[in-house]
Parts: structure tokens; C-alpha cells; sequence
């Protein structure tokens, strides 16, 4: 699975590295795309059931927002 567009955006902040830049803003760009611009038609992609993935995959953004939101980044 490809590395979303908020942890490149993070490793860029983390490093400088402006290639992490280019890869969170093609990735961002992507995911505008799908997800924003794209009209839902359906709810085929959502996986809620997939063995806790989503729940893996959100826990760790939230705890960032959440420490975020407490002062504690």
C-alpha cells in the first residue's frame, strides 16, 4: 500500500527533503481527485471489515491530532 499523502508531508517537515514535498503534493493531488472531485457513487472502496486496517491505519493520525490538540506534538 502506497504511504499516504500526510506522512510524506510529515517525513518532508521531519527532513527537508524536498522530494517527500513532491511526493506529499502528488499524492494530495491524487487524493483530491478520488475523493473530493470525484462525485460517490457507491461505498465499494470502504473496508471496515478488513481485519481492523482502517482502525490501524486511523489510530496513529488521530494520537498525532489528539497530542496535537493537548500541546504535546
Amino acid at each position: 500500500m502506497e504511504r499516504p499523502f500526510w506522512d510524506e508531508l510529515a517525513l518532508y517537515r521531519l527532513t527537508g527533503d524536498k522530494t517527500r514535498l513532491s511526493n506529499a503534493r502528488s499524492l494530495a493531488d491524487a487524493y483530491i481527485q478520488a475523493r473530493i472531485n470525484t462525485p460517490q457513487r457507491d461505498f465499494s472502496d470502504v473496508h471496515l471489515d478488513s481485519g481492523g486496517q482502517f482502525w490501524s491505519d486511523f489510530a496513529p493520525a488521530l494520537r498525532r491530532v489528539v497530542r496535537a490538540l493537548a500541546g504535546n506534538p
